[in-house]
């Protein structure tokens, strides 16, 4: 895989429902907290577009962990500093972007937190399924 983070479809990329908006992620699985990636699509249409900020699409995608054990929760946008071309995301129309991104350089983790996390994306009213992952130092 190419250095992280990356926007670019590929087999790892969550499958979306046929029609209308939605949010996806999966994960690389377990492992040490650096190691772990997550996988994301995302499809917004006008109406979803509709209740976003100014920023491009790609920009308004936060990742949220929640450590399991001690409830402490991180997060980042997963995006913050990526270029977003014109032709990624036009003004008007549906929109689908992917992501793969470093869970724990996104949202800031700390070492000191191993263990499970529930892991959710958030861009704008739209949710994904949350997923588990297992962080060791």
């Amino acid at each position: 895989m190419a250095p992280l983070p990356t926007f670019q479809a590929d087999p790892l990329c969550p499958k979306l429902p046929a029609e209308g908006p939605a949010l996806a992620i999966v994960t690389s699985g377990d492992g040490p907290m650096g190691e772990i990636v997550i996988h994301g699509s995302y499809r917004v249409t006008d109406e979803v577009r509709a209740r976003l900020g100014p920023a491009s699409i790609r920009h308004q995608v936060w990742l949220v962990a929640i450590h399991r054990g001690s409830r402490v929760a991180c997060w980042g946008r997963m995006a913050g500093d990526a270029l977003v071309f014109g032709e990624e995301e036009p003004v008007r129309g549906v929109v689908t972007g992917y992501f793969h991104v470093a869970l724990a350089s996104t949202v800031r983790m700390s070492e000191k937190f191993p263990g499970l996390y529930d892991v959710m994306a958030v861009l704008g009213p739209l949710r994904s399924v949350p997923v588990s992952v297992t962080g060791r130092k």
